[in-house]
């Protein structure tokens, strides 16, 4: 009898230490780890408006929004940027601010379009449909293995006029133009820059009206005499869904 009682009183500790083992995980669950590898199966244009879809119905909903509904903490997201919209729920109820959406407003739609696309990262932007020159939000998306997460998402003012010299894009890298190859098109300059520490994002270059600092630090507008095949650049415009509207290109010695 005193064997069977230990026995059981060793069986009901071991009990025990498993049931605080797993209350202590559950409540160190949140944040998530920024190193736990996250996301779904899929096309990444499609993730990104099962996602937006989701995000937007919550909003329009009378009862309920994405934060109480746990969208943030969808797989589909990066750990990093489920621990980045964590933080700012405090603002969207103080002030409505929606980091996914960029807006105060709740748009009836949306509407998408890739903007950078390899492999490894796609970027898709999100503009709100019925709107006309605003906010819009530019989604990040990395892969591993078969899976894609959204790693994140930025506000861009696009086609806003700059606001006290700044820019909504501004980034160094190297221009090209006849090089390009197909789906892009050669008869604009796109800059090649890196962008979290990878290196091979492109975007195409409007840049009617933009000035360039080139030889010498003099300044005048900006055309194929003065910009050259993998020059090094600084350029700063407006990012809009076609590609970045120049207002300065500087030369990088």
């Amino acid at each position: 009898m005193r064997k069977k009682f230990i026995l059981s009183g060793l069986i009901g500790l071991a009990i025990l230490v498993m049931l605080l083992i797993r209350l202590l995980s559950n409540e160190t669950s949140n944040p998530v780890n920024s190193e736990e590898l996250r996301g779904v199966t899929g096309e990444p244009q499609d993730i990104t408006i099962d996602f937006y879809d989701a995000w937007l119905d919550a909003r329009k909903s009378t009862s309920s929004n994405p934060y109480t509904l746990g969208l943030v903490n969808t797989q589909a997201l990066s750990a990093a940027l489920v621990n980045k919209l964590n933080q700012t729920e405090k603002t969207f109820n103080e002030n409505g601010f929606d980091p996914v959406l960029c807006q105060t407003e709740v748009p009836e739609a949306f509407r998408s379009k890739i903007i950078f696309e390899n492999d490894q990262e796609v970027q898709i932007m999100i503009l709100p449909k019925g709107k006309g020159v605003g906010v819009q939000s530019v989604v990040s998306l990395k892969s591993h293995n078969e899976f894609w997460e959204i790693s994140d998402i930025a506000c861009s003012s696009g086609e806003q006029a700059p606001d006290q010299g700044e820019f909504s894009f501004e980034r160094e890298g190297f221009l090209l133009k006849q090089s390009i190859k197909p789906p892009l098109d050669n008869n604009y300059w796109h800059l090649i820059f890196e962008q979290d520490n990878v290196l091979g994002h492109t975007v195409p270059l409007f840049i009617d009206g933009g000035i360039c600092q080139i030889n010498g630090g003099l300044e005048e507008n900006c055309s194929d005499k003065v910009l050259g095949e993998t020059m090094k650049v600084i350029v700063k415009g407006d990012m809009t869904e076609a590609g970045v509207n120049v207002k300065k290109i500087e030369l990088v010695k």
